[in-house]
């Protein structure tokens, strides 16, 4: 009698219904010549081998030569850590190809459009975790709790995270990984308070999201890797940064310690009015 929950996992991992029936013979007494894993399993003779074979191309049992020749089982810890390594390597391809036919499609069918608050934030998700590169980001702080451990992550493998945070007080932002690389637009109390929360982003130059984020399940976003609309996204998170300031985040002149004092004095005054 067979354990049908185990049977139903071997079959969902790959096996054959014969295959996993042989297999679970072999768990339970090995080594077996070809005909004894038959009489147990319940499988014919006539197709039993043929399973045994597959089993043994796909790294499932080994077959020791004699006369008999005899199978054993490969521990399931192995043949669950060769298939995660096979399905991670098939992943890694087929994301390799289809980003290839991302960067080439420009037509303004490669739009989507998306709604509801949690759908919008996981495209954002996982447009932070495709980033190889550079990522531009405008965001409010609700959002950006959610995604600061995503952008983390990128920080730390390498991509450069240029962010204009909306907030109304300064003191409201605690980013510790974009360095210099922030800059915060200043939100009067009533516009914080009625205005609607906007979230854009741009990854790599070559894919753009932008969607409002405080509808709740009613929020919806655009994404798309339309090459225009990625650069007027593009320009769009620029335009909140001072001129210099963009300048210089992109690799152009510093700031002095007495530019920077000044501007900063400015840009509070600014806030204040």
């Amino acid at each position: 009698m067979y354990d049908k929950k185990l049977l139903d996992i071997l079959i969902s991992i790959g096996f054959t219904q014969n295959g996993a029936k042989a297999y679970m013979v072999l768990l339970e007494e090995a080594p077996l010549s070809g005909y004894a894993v038959a009489l147990r399993s319940g499988v014919t003779r006539a197709r039993i081998y043929d399973a045994l074979n597959r089993l043994e191309e796909l790294g499932c049992v080994r077959a020791r030569p004699g006369r008999p020749v005899t199978y054993t089982p490969v521990p399931i810890e192995e043949i669950v850590s060769v298939q995660r390594e096979r399905e991670r390597t098939r992943l890694a391809a087929a994301e390799q190809a289809l980003s290839q036919v991302e960067r080439k499609n420009t037509s303004l069918d490669s739009m989507m459009c998306m709604t509801g608050y949690n759908t919008i934030m996981q495209g954002i998700r996982s447009s932070i975790e495709r980033a190889r590169e550079k990522i531009l980001l405008y965001i409010r702080k609700e959002e950006y709790e959610i995604l600061a451990g995503p952008l983390r992550a990128a920080a730390e493998r390498g991509v450069r995270i240029l962010i204009v945070f909306a907030v109304e007080h300064e003191t409201d932002v605690a980013c510790d990984f974009a360095g210099d690389c922030t800059y915060v637009q200043r939100l009067h109390s009533e516009q914080a308070r009625q205005g609607n929360r906007w979230t854009i982003i741009t990854q790599d130059g070559q894919a753009g999201f932008v969607g409002i984020t405080s509808w709740g399940e009613r929020s919806m976003a655009v994404s798309t890797f339309n090459a225009a609309y990625v650069d007027f996204l593009t320009s769009n998170i620029a335009a909140y940064f001072a001129e210099r300031d963009f300048v210089a985040a992109e690799g152009g002149p510093r700031f002095t310690s007495a530019e920077h004092s000044a501007y900063a004095a400015f840009r509070r005054e600014l806030a204040s009015q």
